[in-house]
C-alpha cells in the first residue's frame, strides 16, 4: 500500500475505422473463480435507458467471470460521459521486475505462459528499456497472489462511457454508432491489466520514456523479432509471447494507445475489442485480449482448440495440426495433449470452430456475444482440411479515451 498512488492521462479524441466483422463461434465454459463487482454511478441510474445499460454491461462482466479462474474480488464503478467514447482510471502498484517475472512463473498454467515466461530474464532491470519497475494494475497484482487493495471506499478502477453515442445492447444495429458492449471490455482489459508506458508521450517520434513499463510492454516485438519499444509512427510493433509468433499488431499512432491493436487508418484491420479506433456499426468479440490476460498472470478456462494462442480457432490452428499430423514430439498441434496429433486434436478444433471467447456460438458456446452464427463444419470435412495443408505443408493511471470523428 505505501508505494501505491493514483495518476491521471488526458483523454484523448480518436478517428473511427470502417471495417466488416465476420466471425463467431464458440467453446465451453465453466464456472470460475472471479468477482467483478459494479457500481453504477448516478449518471447511469438516472438515465432513461438505465436497465439497458446495465444489463449489457452486466453481460460483459459475466464473461469474464465465466472465463477467468483466479480467486480475486474486482470492484469497478461504471458512469456516463458526454466527450470521447470510453475511458478508465485505474489503481496499479510499482513492482520490482524480477519480483513480477518470479511471480509469473510461480502462477505459470498454461503453455502460452510457460511460453511467455521463458522469454523473459531474470535480472533486476526489464529487457525492454533497463528499468527495473513494472506498473501493475490492483486486480493483476492480486492474481499473482499479491494482496494489495485500493484505498478503503475507492474501486479498483472506474470506467467512464459515453452511452449516447452507442448501441446499447447487441439487439441494437445502428450502423452510425458504436457498440456497448465491446467499448465496456475494452476498459475492462485495462483496468485488470493492459497499458504500455508509450501511452503517456506526447506525439510520435518523442523519445521512448525510461521509466517503469507496464506488463503488456514485455510482449512487443517487432518484425524481426526483437523487442519493440519505440514512438515513431512507422515503427511496427506486435503483440507477441516470442518475437516469432505475432498474435496481434500493436498501435502506434499517438492518438491512441500503444498497448491497443493497430486500426489506424479508416480500414487498416477487422475490428477486435482492443482496437485503438473504434469502428462504428460493428460488435467485436473477446478473442486475443483473454490470451494478454493469461500471460499477465491470470488463470483461463482454456479454448482447447486454439493451438496458436490468438484467441480464436480457426484455419491457422487447423494449419498447425496439418503440419504436425501423427507426430509425436511436442506440438502445438496437440491441443489436447496426449502427446500425438491425430483425429482427437481435430474433433476439439471442430467443436470450437470459429470460436472466440465470449462469443455467441455453434460448438457448445457461452452465447453472451452477439454476432452471427456461422455453421459447424464436420468433423470430415476439417479432415479433408487438413490433409490438403498436410499437402501443402499502487499507482492510478487514466486509461484512453476511444472516439470518432
Amino acid at each position: 500500500m505505501s508505494g501505491m498512488t493514483f495518476v491521471g492521462r488526458r483523454g484523448r479524441s480518436c478517428w473511427t475505422v470502417l471495417a466488416v466483422m465476420a466471425f463467431v463461434g464458440g467453446h465451453s465454459v465453466s464456472t470460475s473463480a472471479i468477482t467483478i463487482v459494479p457500481t453504477f454511478d448516478s449518471t447511469i441510474k438516472s438515465d432513461p435507458n438505465a436497465a439497458t445499460i446495465e444489463a449489457t454491461i452486466n453481460s460483459a462482466i459475466a464473461i469474464y467471470e465465466h472465463i477467468i479462474t483466479d480467486s480475486i474480488t474486482v470492484n469497478i464503478t461504471y458512469r456516463e460521459m458526454t466527450t470521447g467514447l470510453g475511458e478508465n482510471s485505474t489503481y496499479y502498484d510499482p513492482m520490482p521486475y524480477q519480483s513480477y517475472v518470479a511471480a509469473l512463473a510461480t502462477h505459470a498454467t498454461s503453455t502460452n505462459d510457460g511460453i511467455a515466461v521463458s522469454h523473459l530474464p531474470n535480472t533486476a532491470t526489464n529487457p525492454v528499456n533497463s528499468n527495473g519497475t513494472v506498473n501493475v494494475q490492483l486486480p493483476n497484482a492480486r492474481a499473482l497472489g499479491i494482496s494489495i487493495v485500493p484505498p478503503a471506499g475507492m474501486p479498483d478502477g472506474t470506467i467512464s462511457l459515453n452511452t449516447s453515442i452507442m448501441n446499447l445492447s447487441r439487439s441494437a444495429t445502428d450502423p452510425t454508432k458504436f457498440d456497448l458492449m465491446s467499448t465496456t471490455m475494452h476498459e475492462m482489459d485495462e483496468v485488470l491489466g493492459f497499458g504500455s508506458a508509450l501511452s503517456n508521450v506526447a506525439k510520435n517520434g518523442d523519445p521512448a520514456p525510461s521509466t517503469a513499463i507496464w506488463p503488456l510492454d514485455l510482449f512487443r516485438y517487432d518484425q524481426s523479432g526483437a523487442r519493440s519499444f519505440s514512438t515513431s509512427l512507422t515503427t511496427t510493433a506486435f503483440f507477441s509471447l516470442n518475437g516469432t509468433t505475432d498474435l496481434a499488431q500493436f498501435n502506434q499512432h499517438a492518438g491512441g494507445d500503444f498497448s491497443d491493436w493497430y486500426s489506424f487508418p479508416n480500414g487498416a484491420a477487422i475490428p477486435h475489442v482492443q482496437d485503438a479506433y473504434a469502428t462504428r456499426g460493428v460488435a467485436p468479440n473477446l478473442g486475443v485480449e483473454f490470451t494478454g490476460l493469461d500471460i499477465l498472470g491470470y488463470h483461463l478456462v482454456p479454448l482447447s482448440g486454439d493451438a496458436n494462442g490468438d484467441g480464436v480457432v480457426n484455419a491457422q490452428d487447423l494449419a498447425l495440426v496439418a503440419s504436425g499430423w501423427l507426430r509425436t514430439v511436442a506440438n502445438p498441434g496437440d491441443v489436447n495433449h496426449d502427446g500425438i496429433v491425430n483425429g482427437q486434436d481435430l474433433a476439439i478444433i471442430s467443436s470450437d470452430w470459429l470460436g472466440t471467447y465470449g462469443s455467441a456460438g455453434t460448438g457448445g458456446g457461452t452465447g453472451m456475444s452477439g454476432g452471427s452464427q456461422v455453421p459447424e463444419p464436420s468433423a470430415w470435412l476439417l479432415t479433408i482440411l487438413a490433409s490438403c495443408a498436410l499437402l501443402g505443408t499502487g499507482r492510478r493511471r487514466r486509461g484512453d479515451c476511444r472516439i470518432a470523428a
